[in-house]
């Protein structure tokens, strides 16, 4: 698939699909090259990773901020989502600890936490059974996007409760939440390019089979 095949075919926004066509020549140098958050993107647009691939990324997104998480429930679903995705736990096991870890996520809501309970949304995130048991692509992706998403805010959320010292000042704050947001992104796309081979072929796509 070309560039402009690819960016047609996922209505890629205006900027990027710029960048890409006059800086790179294959998918393969804008999987190689572009910035985080459009190779997240990217990632998680159909057919570019396989289902297992999905469902790791979701996986190392939750345990980058499990030192964050406060109820055991959460770090068990993360461990249990890994080990389904190589095959090695059963569809009963998930979806015991996606219940588990759902119910610690309402535990945690009641937490002033925002840090902890950001963490362990991405925990019950990275556990759902979307994954496998999905018929289209979205649902397929859902699991890993909105586990990436809860590991941003939750590492934005415990930089900004950290920094929150200033007596009054939001500047510090601001700055570390900022911060942190752009060291996930980046920490992401380095899971993504170390640990998947992404494919471009239009007969990967799921809707436009």
């Amino acid at each position: 698939m070309t560039i402009a095949e690819f960016c047609n075919l996922h209505c890629a926004c205006d900027e990027g699909r710029e960048w890409a066509l006059s800086q790179c020549q294959t998918m393969q140098d804008v999987w190689d090259n572009a910035k985080p958050e459009w190779l997240i993107w990217i990632a998680t647009r159909s057919g570019v990773l396989t289902d297992q691939e999905l469902r790791l990324f979701g996986v190392g997104c939750a345990r980058r901020v499990q030192h964050l998480m406060t109820d055991p429930r959460s770090v068990k679903a993360i461990k249990v989502a890994e080990r389904y995705a190589h095959g090695l736990a059963t569809d009963e096991e998930l979806d015991t600890a996606m219940t588990a870890a759902d119910a610690a996520l309402k535990v945690a809501a009641w937490n002033t936490n925002w840090g902890a309970f950001n963490a362990a949304n991405a925990a019950a995130c990275a556990a759902t059974k979307s994954t496998k048991a999905a018929t289209s692509f979205w649902d397929k992706s859902c699991a890993a996007i909105k586990s990436a998403k809860a590991e941003a805010m939750a590492a934005a959320m415990a930089a900004a409760m950290a920094a929150d010292e200033s007596g009054g000042d939001d500047a510090p704050r601001d700055a570390a939440l900022a911060e942190a947001k752009v060291k996930v992104l980046e920490a992401q796309a380095a899971w993504l390019r170390a640990n998947t081979k992404p494919t471009f072929t239009r007969e990967n796509c799921d809707f436009v089979r």
